[in-house]
């Protein structure tokens, strides 16, 4: 999930992760189940840190701070979903053995 700092709408960061939570559970339960990475985008702008770190207090887990407008936090996020494929994978090999 990628969720802004600071919504043009002013909506709150954490509500909004949760509504997008909500209706994923209304379409399909079981995407809840899938392996997840949360990011804050726009880590330059002031309120990024902090929306990140209620998002953290939230969901009891890391949420990664990335940028496309100074490249911040993108290697990291490669690395993460190589991860989180390689892990989805062995355990999917590992299910039909």
């Amino acid at each position: 999930h990628l969720i802004e700092p600071s919504p043009m709408d002013q909506t709150d960061p954490v509500e909004n992760y949760r509504q997008i939570c909500e209706e994923m559970r209304l379409f399909d339960a079981e995407l809840l189940d899938r392996p997840e990475i949360v990011c804050i985008s726009k880590s330059e702008l002031t309120d990024a840190s902090a929306a990140a770190e209620l998002l953290e207090e939230e969901l009891g887990r890391p949420v990664m701070l990335l940028s496309a407008a100074t490249g911040q936090g993108l290697a990291d996020l490669t690395h993460r979903i190589m991860d989180v494929l390689s892990e989805s994978h062995h355990e999917h090999s590992v299910e039909m053995h």
